[in-house]
């Protein structure tokens, strides 16, 4: 009984503290948007904005897969959200101060996009260490409910606060959900991982044979592939401002 409230508390923790940290990323990126179309009004820039934030993900996510898989997932995710979190930091501080060209919006929110694309595997692969086998199940699908959840509340929250206070001061939820989100996962106790699940492959290596699961099981590559399209034609920018 004990031992099943330990790992209950835990997972509470570490899911509570991600949840902050989501609420307060989802909707920084919605702000910082906002104020990008209302400072240009260009389509264009809403474009190369997507761009800065979104291709980082499709260029590290082999490699921060694998680093999740070979080092330690509880600093890679701390650093993850700490860096985003100082660089929310920084630029909030020299926006406060300085009118800030639009491409230092554009270096942000890849800063952002890189942070994001390693912390993510480094949590979804703490979950099973956290977690009894059998209870697998339902807390993922407890944390793709806080997923879900901050995604459509984060860009509510960060239009709200866009509203009512200047975008430097928007910036610091971002700050305080990193900092919430790496207490709480530095609290938790992390169990180590066996010798007999870490691979000493190359890395390019392990990218060929993940290339190698999809090519041979093609009802995942054809799911893979309607979540990619899917995922491309969702609209997640504001509404053009004039």
């Amino acid at each position: 009984m004990e031992k099943t409230q330990k790992w209950k508390s835990q997972f509470t923790i570490v899911a509570l503290g991600q949840a902050v940290s989501m609420l307060g990323s989802h909707g920084v990126q919605f702000a910082l948007i906002w104020w990008l179309a209302e400072k240009t009004s260009s389509p264009l820039m809403l474009g190369i904005s997507g761009i800065a934030a979104y291709l980082p993900m499709t260029l590290f996510s082999p490699l921060a897969g694998i680093s999740a898989d070979r080092y330690n997932r509880k600093f890679i995710s701390i650093f993850s959200d700490m860096t985003m979190g100082t660089v929310a930091l920084i630029y909030a501080v020299l926006l406060f101060f300085f009118d800030l060209p639009v491409w230092t919006v554009f270096v942000m929110l890849c800063v952002r996009g890189i942070g994001s694309t390693f912390q993510q595997p480094a949590i979804q692969s703490i979950i099973p260490q956290l977690v009894p086998k059998d209870q697998l199940v339902k807390t993922n699908g407890w944390m793709q409910l806080l997923n879900s959840g901050s995604f459509l509340l984060g860009p509510v929250i960060g239009a709200s606060l866009y509203a009512i206070f200047p975008m430097s001061i928007v910036l610091m939820s971002d700050v305080a959900g990193a900092i919430l989100a790496s207490i709480a996962l530095a609290v938790v106790k992390i169990p180590k991982l066996e010798k007999a699940e870490r691979k000493e492959q190359h890395f390019i290596t392990e990218i060929k044979e993940g290339l190698q699961v999809f090519k041979e099981d093609k009802k995942l590559f054809y799911i893979v592939i309607a979540e990619a399209l899917c995922m491309f034609f969702m609209r997640r920018y504001p509404p053009f401002i004039h």
